[in-house]
């Protein structure tokens, strides 16, 4: 993913609605995001994690889970993963 670029930008919620409404159409949108972002941290291939603390490692992400917060609609996901050093990061 580069850029922002997992979805097209086309694909939002009706113009109707904030984006933050507990509609139909923004469940669904929201719903079909969270598949791709989880598709994305499933997909076995490397990633860059940035720490400024830690520094930059390439990783692999194993036993990712997303959870919804039910306080905020179930629209907002808590991530949780192993991640395992596969690399060093270097230019």
């Amino acid at each position: 993913m580069e850029n922002g670029e997992l979805i097209n930008k086309d694909y939002s919620a009706p113009k109707t609605y904030s984006k933050t409404d507990l509609t139909s159409e923004n469940i669904m949108s929201e719903r079909y995001f969270k598949l791709l972002v989880l598709d994305w941290l499933t997909d076995g291939k490397p990633k860059l994690f940035r720490s400024p603390t830690e520094g930059n490692y390439i990783v692999r992400l194993l036993n990712v889970s997303l959870t919804p917060k039910t306080e905020l609609g179930r629209m907002i996901h808590e991530f949780n993963c192993t991640a395992y050093e596969i690399a060093d990061f270097n230019y």
